[in-house]
């Protein structure tokens, strides 16, 4: 929703979100406002055709797009038939209780359309770095556990062999996540090598 942000964002493919609700402005951490911005833009899902293919949702979950578009987003996927896992991660405890009430809040709808996604929890996060580290550093590394999150969703769906021989069923990539997940914290710091 957030024009400014969506420029600087590396990705090959980008949507502008509620244009009109939002007028490139952002959701201003108002998830009701990230719900009318997809609402507005949900056709932008009919983009993604593949249904073989694993789709990941990673979204910071407590402000407006985390908590107000991607459960709405993961919801209409599943609605139109794709396979879906999630990457998620919950704010860090000076973020307010507000903000982490809309993320359990946001957090529940989610495991209606993606029953085992991946939790970062950032307050946890925090006792894996130095108490002189910034709240920036903070971010970092949850930014670091996410990314390792995905590679290791990447590796299990590529090595795993599947039940099935034609398309993959909702059931194998589920098997596949259920048995390895939840990530702990302390596998991510050993492989991170962090101290």
């Amino acid at each position: 929703a957030d024009a400014a942000a969506l420029e600087k964002a590396k990705a090959d493919l980008k949507f502008q979100l509620g244009p009109n609700v939002c007028g490139g402005m952002g959701t201003g951490a108002d998830p009701t406002v990230g719900a009318r911005a997809f609402e507005e833009s949900e056709d932008l899902v009919n983009t993604f055709k593949d249904k073989k293919a694993l789709h990941c949702i990673i979204a910071g979950l407590g402000a407006g797009t985390g908590s107000g578009v991607a459960p709405l987003l993961a919801e209409a996927m599943k609605q139109r038939g794709h396979r879906l896992t999630a990457i998620l991660t919950m704010p860090f405890n000076c973020e307010g209780k507000k903000r982490t009430g809309q993320a359990e809040v946001s957090l529940g709808m989610f495991r209606s359309s993606v029953p085992f996604p991946v939790v970062v929890k950032n307050q946890d996060v925090l006792g894996m770095i130095d108490k002189s580290a910034t709240l920036q550093d903070g971010f970092n590394l949850c930014d670091s556990i996410v990314t390792y999150a995905l590679e290791q969703i990447l590796a299990l769906v590529m090595k795993e062999p599947l039940r099935t021989t034609t398309v993959p069923q909702e059931s194998d990539y589920h098997r596949i996540l259920k048995d390895t997940l939840p990530f702990t914290l302390a596998d991510v710091k050993r492989q991170l090598q962090l101290t």
